[in-house]
């Protein structure tokens, strides 16, 4: 994190560096090597970015960052995700995911692990079994809601996505080849805590897509927003561009499940920003955010409404808006979607 007080030192410090992560197997002729320092910035930029915001506002979901990935342990994931298809293109494809290990191998939580191991994802051990006898249920089920990759939360359905450390993307990604119509070019990348929704990375594009057990048509990641000589790097772009709204204040913190405290987690519930909007009216502001649940091939939309305090603009006393509280009871949505019809949603409060 220090600055080198040389031009030689900070060339033998860069290739130790190289040396450390297994990547001097590949040349200068491939570029490979050339677009390392740019790529290796970036997944720098986004883990500082994650553990700011994570200080400042759910230290409880930076507490379940992992250190940084042992060679031998790398080794051993590529080795079981690749099998004998060591093949360069995919060891470049796998380069970015690298580079963000060596950082933090994913978040560690004792439930995602108590999860695996009836469903086959990783073996029973006498730690694991220790491990479910001493952990404490509320500690458990607060862990549901700490998924870094946020979460949201309609009628039964709630979403809490967590990056996987490799152990249990290796163990995750077997299991799914194995069972369910599953791309045998992918691997899982993270996934809700029941895994209802998945995120993964393909192997031969190098793109990061979205998908769940439901609805198995697979969509691309959000829009890329880093380049590298006109070249997209999906995962560093797409987890940068998460990491860069998540501290713009577009994301936040609040509770996925409303008036349910141990929901409280990352939202993807737009706060601020194009994707949300706010009005006022006789001093009660309303809020509305909308989110894409792909894997259940919906839109969730959340409506908030509270009082404006006195020292806020569009304030009115009670008297001056004619009530002293506010209770919604009855909806009236109009949704239009381009070359559709509008639709309009009428229910209850």
């Amino acid at each position: 994190g220090r600055p080198c007080p040389s031009y030689m030192i900070a060339a033998r410090e860069w290739m130790r560096m190289v040396a450390s992560l297994s990547l001097d197997r590949f040349r200068e002729r491939d570029g490979t090597l050339r677009t390392l320092a740019p790529l290796t910035f970036a997944a720098a930029d986004i883990w500082a970015k994650l553990e700011h915001w994570c200080a400042l506002n759910l230290p409880e979901v930076g507490s379940t960052f992992s250190g940084p990935v042992a060679q031998e342990t790398w080794d051993s994931f590529q080795q079981e995700v690749l099998g004998m298809e060591d093949a360069d293109s995919m060891v470049r494809t796998l380069l970015p995911l690298r580079l963000l290990t060596a950082f933090h191998d994913g978040q560690h939580m004792a439930y995602d692990l108590l999860v695996a191991v009836p469903s086959g994802a990783i073996q029973p051990t006498e730690s694991l079994a220790a491990m479910s006898e001493e952990m404490d249920d509320h500690v458990l089920n607060r862990q549901r809601s700490l998924g870094l990759l946020g979460g949201y939360s309609a009628y039964d359905t709630c979403v809490s996505t967590r990056l996987f450390p490799l152990r249990l993307m290796a163990g995750w990604t077997k299991v799914l080849r194995q069972r369910i119509p599953f791309e045998e070019n992918h691997v899982v990348l993270g996934a809700s805590f029941d895994l209802t929704k998945h995120i993964n990375l393909d192997l031969l594009s190098g793109d990061v897509v979205i998908t769940g057990l439901v609805f198995e048509t697979p969509v691309k990641g959000h829009p890329s927003s880093w380049r590298d000589d006109g070249q997209t790097v999906p995962l560093l772009s797409w987890l940068g561009e998460f990491a860069k709204r998540l501290t713009a204040g577009e994301f936040g913190e609040a509770e996925l499940v409303p008036l349910s405290p141990e929901t409280r987690g990352i939202t993807l519930l737009p706060q601020i920003g194009p994707r949300s909007a706010t009005a006022v009216t006789r001093g009660i502001e309303v809020k509305a955010s909308a989110v894409h649940a792909h894997e259940q091939d919906f839109v969730i939309y959340s409506i908030r409404i509270r009082l404006l305090r006195p020292h806020e603009p569009g304030y009115q006393s009670p008297s001056q808006r004619g009530f002293e509280t506010a209770q919604l009871q009855s909806r009236h949505w109009v949704i239009k979607k381009s070359g559709h019809p509008p639709q309009s949603v009428f229910g209850e409060g």
